[in-house]
């Protein structure tokens, strides 16, 4: 836990990233796209991922880090690789886990702007980790597991939603012609999400 954020530039790192905010307020960038960030807000990025969280000055952000793979490939890695400046990055020290990830949503960064239930089960993952307890490793990735897939259901879940909706709105107005645009207009999502 801490309210230090890294670097004031963008970095790359060489393992996966989630970062929770516990309190605060700033924006993530990434160099394609910037999101917000306040309490409860989730950034997973893969490693190899362009990032630059930035703190406001009147309310700085408090965050947790989990920094992991997700396989066991890289289980004799001791210490935490620290995220280095984008142009500094060495591909050649890149951990790919996330490339044998069966998800998709685990291939690319994302942010959830609300994830307030998931607050408890990062700073168990993070308590655990730091303990001096036997199996602290095992018991870690088991908690942290669990919230991934708590984390895909909850994507699933909502695009499921988000196109039952499109869906019914194409039904009401199938008499018009309809495009993205129109679509995104009227349920608030990017034509290209669509």
């Amino acid at each position: 836990e801490t309210d230090d954020l890294p670097n004031p530039f963008f970095s790359r790192a060489y393992d996966q990233r989630i970062l929770y905010i516990l309190s605060g307020e700033g924006e993530l960038r990434f160099p394609e796209k910037s999101f917000p960030l306040h309490e409860g807000t989730l950034c997973f990025y893969p490693s190899g991922q362009s990032y630059w969280p930035v703190s406001s000055t009147e309310n700085r952000l408090r965050f947790v880090t989990l920094n992991f793979d997700f396989t066991a490939q890289y289980a004799d890695q001791v210490n935490v690789l620290p995220p280095v400046a984008a142009e500094k990055f060495q591909e050649s020290l890149l951990l790919p886990s996330h490339l044998c990830v069966e998800h998709e949503l685990y291939k690319a960064p994302f942010v959830f702007s609300d994830a307030h239930s998931l607050r408890d089960d990062f700073l168990s993952v993070s308590n655990i980790f730091n303990s001096n307890r036997t199996h602290r490793r095992e018991a870690a990735s088991a908690r942290l597991c669990s919230m991934l897939y708590t984390l895909l259901d909850h994507t699933e879940a909502k695009a499921s939603n988000a196109f039952s909706r499109a869906l019914s709105y194409i039904d009401e107005h199938y008499a018009d012609i309809l495009s993205n645009q129109d679509i995104g207009r009227a349920l608030h999502y990017h034509p290209y999400y669509l």
